[in-house]
């Protein structure tokens, strides 16, 4: 099982990316900072990938699931994505999603 079979709600996960946006917690700016280059539209913080636009995301999957976490910390606003769906690339919808919000 990934992720050491922790499992987690829709909730569980807002609340992660509550934390995420949380100011008096300045340590976690390390984790949306740039700090390497990845494939095609994004960059690597730490264990997030960004945008230039401002938006922090990460996508697990595990099987035919796959669930997607996108935050944007300058308007305080996410979204979870979770589906059984494999082929769905949650990316996509999750990214439009956060930017019209």
């Amino acid at each position: 099982m990934s992720a050491g079979a922790l499992n987690s709600t829709a909730a569980d996960m807002l609340k992660y990316a509550s934390l995420q946006m949380d100011e008096s917690r300045p340590y976690l700016d390390l984790c949306h900072q740039v700090h390497g280059h990845g494939e095609k539209d994004f960059k690597s913080g730490l264990a997030w990938r960004l945008t230039d636009d401002g938006i922090s995301w990460h996508t697990g999957s595990a099987g035919a699931f796959s669930a997607w976490l996108g935050l944007c910390r300058k308007n305080k606003t996410a979204v979870f994505i979770g589906t059984n769906y494999a082929l769905l690339k949650v990316e996509e919808p999750g990214l439009e999603l956060l930017r019209s919000l």
